[in-house]
């Protein structure tokens, strides 16, 4: 196995494994109505039950690492004659190459979301039992998660302009 493809794999389960234990972490620090909105004058206007963030976030990120895992199992029977790619033909006749890198370019998806969401939830946690807390703090958090995701979807065509020569890079 190549070293990103391990490196890629351990950050997905020790995010996988990080975002669990947070979720259970707020669910027991939370109060019953959690504010998940604010007006411009700091005040939540907008309230979800505890259980409802708690149940919705646990079936979201079940699907979505599921949906991402198989599509990525789905990589290797894909034949790179059919696929829309930059340098062709370089590519197709590095077809394993250009699987490992799909295959990481989607684990990094996973491991990203896991994060912003640990992220968003420790910010929740903040924000709804800290006295002094203020929402404007974390506008950041918007614009990283944006940044993040947009470096991500330039990563893999950015990439495949790359030719490289060797397989053991991968």
């Amino acid at each position: 196995m190549k070293t990103s493809f391990v490196i890629l794999r351990m950050l997905r389960v020790l995010s996988l494994l990080a975002f669990i234990v947070v979720l259970f972490w707020c669910y027991t620090s939370l109060p019953l109505e959690v504010a998940v909105h604010y007006d411009q004058k700091n005040r939540a206007d907008l309230f979800i039950t505890k259980s409802q963030l708690f149940y919705g976030l646990a079936a979201f990120i079940v699907l979505f690492n599921t949906v991402f895992s198989l599509l990525a199992n789905l990589i290797p029977s894909l034949p790179a004659s059919r696929l829309s790619l930059l340098n062709q033909q370089y590519w197709q006749e590095n077809k394993e190459y250009l699987q490992n890198i799909v295959v990481n370019w989607l684990h990094s998806l996973v491991v990203a979301v896991n994060i912003f969401l640990i992220s968003c939830l420790a910010v929740i946690l903040v924000l709804n039992t800290s006295d002094n807390a203020k929402v404007s703090s974390y506008g950041w958090l918007a614009i990283v998660g944006g940044v993040i995701l947009l470096g991500w979807l330039a990563f893999l065509p950015l990439r495949q302009m790359v030719k490289t020569a060797t397989l053991e890079e991968a």
